[in-house]
């Protein structure tokens, strides 16, 4: 509110000396007098004006000020003289589609927008939203869906948002079907890097049951998290010390995470995370040529790692093997197995047994599958793994 105040005051004083105020000026002049000293001194800073002062921005900013008290007649009679001069406009008109909707009278939106098409005023895309949300307020989704034909008749294109409000409709109305598809659009959009937007990708996702779409958005919402905050040194010049701090504080990380015969993968520009190296190299190409931004999500997450020092104390999946004996029915049938078939089945018995005795997470062969799981995830080379399955024996 105190810069509210502050800006009150400049434009009281940009009044009241020989500073020339604009259409503009007077527009803004109007609303902040509405915020901090009530409607009233709005209306008679707008009835003080010259004629030539009262343009469609005067107009709109006093319109404005009523929609947002939610005072109806007020804002009808003044929108009706701004017709009847050709001073109204996609603002104005979504302005009172905006006290209709919060009036709870969403059957008067899609008469403004039959009044705008006729007056040849171009929709926007708060227009097309106010629009839907009428129509789903008034349980009409084929409506709603055909705005969305119209939108794409017209090749508007979409926000997320837009997309965002669509999938909320959906969801309310429990199409989840069409609420997941359309959020699925909202992920695949350019450059989506608003916090709000994943926000609600979260939410929806969360209400039409799809795990999936949660962890997707939210591992997207944790790396522009990462880009806008936690490593802020990828973005400094490669030559001041936050950058170099950081880049020592993930290699550190990383092997003590990742490494094998003391050499990580390399996330820079020219090794593109193909190449091993030691630490020190590591360090010297992260500096020299930058990170490779296909992996900048790779070294945010190592970076966030609390100290790890043993890269396989994972969580096995309680479920992974144990589908075996089904999958073997399925491929025999009730046909006996012949002697290579037999022969398989004593690895599979051998394979059920327990890691350990008393071992009740792993058998042998889960074992084996998931350990052959990590070595892929991670990039092991084969004799590393080699050298780790006779250690393990």
């Amino acid at each position: 509110m105190d810069i509210i105040l502050i800006d009150g005051k400049v434009y009281e004083w940009l009044e009241k000396t020989s500073n020339k105020m604009n259409n503009s000026d007077r527009a803004i002049r109007i609303d902040l007098l509405a915020k901090t000293e009530g409607l009233k001194s709005a209306e008679k800073y707008f009835d003080n004006l010259q004629g030539t002062a009262k343009t469609k921005k005067t107009y709109g900013a006093l319109l404005n000020c009523y929609c947002k008290e939610i005072f109806l007649e007020k804002a009808l009679n003044l929108f009706e003289r701004m017709k009847e001069l050709r001073l109204s406009s996609t603002l104005n008109y979504n302005n009172m589609m905006s006290l209709y909707l919060n009036l709870d009278k969403p059957e008067k939106v899609p008469i403004l927008a039959e009044e705008m098409e006729w007056e040849n005023i171009i929709f926007d895309l708060y227009t097309y939203n106010q629009i839907m949300n009428s129509y789903a307020s008034l349980k009409n989704f084929d409506a709603v869906e055909g705005v969305i034909e119209k939108m794409n008749k017209n090749k508007v294109m979409f926000d997320w948002f837009t997309l965002g409000n669509l999938a909320k409709i959906y969801t309310n109305a429990s199409l989840f079907k069409k609420a997941n598809a359309t959020l699925d659009n909202m992920e695949k959009l350019e450059n989506l890097r608003d916090r709000e937007a994943f926000h609600i990708l979260i939410t929806l996702y969360a209400q039409t049951s799809n795990l999936d779409g949660v962890n997707r958005s939210w591992d997207s919402l944790k790396l522009v998290g990462m880009t806008n905050n936690v490593n802020t040194y990828l973005n400094r010049p490669k030559y001041t010390k936050d950058y170099i701090d950081g880049v020592k504080l993930f290699v550190r990380k990383a092997m003590a995470n990742y490494a094998t015969e003391e050499e990580i993968k390399c996330p820079c520009r020219k090794c593109e995370n193909r190449l091993w190296w030691s630490a020190g190299d590591v360090e010297s190409h992260l500096i020299c040529s930058g990170p490779s931004m296909s992996f900048i999500k790779w070294i945010y997450d190592v970076t966030l790692l609390i100290d790890k020092t043993d890269n396989m104390d994972f969580e096995p999946n309680p479920g992974f093997g144990d589908n075996l004996d089904e999958m073997l029915d399925v491929t025999h049938g009730n046909m006996g197995p012949n002697a290579d078939a037999r022969k398989f089945y004593r690895l599979i018995n051998d394979g059920k047994q327990p890691l350990y005795p008393g071992c009740k997470n792993f058998s042998r062969l889960s074992f084996l599958v998931m350990l052959y799981h990590w070595k892929c995830l991670n990039g092991v080379t084969k004799s590393a793994f080699e050298e780790l399955l006779q250690l393990l024996k």
